[in-house]
């Protein structure tokens, strides 16, 4: 099975779109619900659009995106604003003016856009494979910073901010904590306590914690005490590569290489609550392993 799935709370295949039905392409690589909780599709070949209320699939298409295409990430911004990165460049929908501004990269810059974060300041931060990209508006100027910088890798693609202005950015060696205000880059990763270097997941919770993830099971970290709890393939938590997260309560759902797994763990009410995972995406849901 390929393309988009959408399930419903008790895990139960709901839709499936590929291009058969109005997919642009059967790889899509970016999700976001918007205010009016229609759902934004990034693709391989194009940009989605599924209403719910009408149960309608759309295909949004911009003028002269040629360059950017292969759409490959969406993120959310403040004002209620939608960052769609692709390759060599990306847009900017503005939902409240249904209107959108496409920015592109010389053909011979070959940037991926996998991640963006809007600071109260109103500059962005993109996450690309050729470091992090600031942009300010006002200016309309870009900067970047990359492992000539301090970072320890270029491939920037999970951007947090946490309640002290600090960027949390993964990569595949480990977390950097980038503080704007000084410029100064920190390091976290397994020698701090990890689970791995490889971070392809990274979430802040309601708890402000943060959930880092790769391919060794997920690390919680607390951001008062900053006391790190690891869970690991071993702990139950399989299968142990992940690519996404979403904090729904107390609850962790995880994206995997094999399905969804959900994550119920102890909380501060009650810590002797015993870890939980249970797995999404079994054939007799109407899922097939890919």
């Amino acid at each position: 099975m390929v393309g988009t799935l959408l399930i419903n709370p008790t895990g139960i295949l709901a839709e499936h779109f590929d291009k058969s039905n109005g997919l642009a392409s059967n790889d899509t690589w970016g999700m976001a619900e918007d205010k009016n909780g229609k759902i934004w599709l990034a693709t391989y070949e194009g940009i989605n659009v599924y209403d719910p209320d009408l149960e309608k699939l759309y295909l949004i298409k911009f003028p002269n995106d040629l360059l950017v295409n292969n759409y490959r990430s969406i993120s959310k911004l403040k004002n209620d604003r939608l960052f769609i990165g692709g390759i060599r460049g990306y847009v900017i929908i503005d939902l409240e003016q249904n209107s959108a501004e496409l920015f592109q990269f010389k053909a011979e810059v070959s940037r991926i856009f996998w991640k963006a974060h809007e600071k109260n300041d109103g500059s962005i931060w993109m996450g690309t494979l050729d470091g992090l990209i600031k942009y300010e508006p006002a200016e309309n100027s870009f900067y970047k910073i990359d492992e000539f910088s301090g970072l320890s890798s270029s491939r920037i693609w999970l951007i947090e901010e946490d309640k002290n202005g600090k960027l949390w950015l993964g990569n595949d060696l480990g977390i950097n904590v980038l503080d704007p205000s000084n410029n100064t880059v920190t390091y976290l990763g397994r020698f701090n306590g990890l689970t791995s270097d490889y971070v392809s997941m990274l979430l802040q919770t309601p708890q402000k914690e943060l959930v880092f993830g790769g391919d060794n099971g997920f690390s919680i970290l607390n951001l008062d005490s900053m006391r790190i709890t690891n869970v690991l393939p071993e702990n139950g938590m399989v299968p142990p590569i992940m690519y996404d997260m979403l904090a729904v309560g107390e609850d962790i759902y995880v994206g995997s290489e094999n399905g969804i797994v959900k994550v119920v763990r102890p909380t501060s009410t009650n810590p002797d609550k015993p870890w939980k995972f249970t797995r999404f995406g079994k054939p007799e849901e109407g899922f097939q392993r890919l």
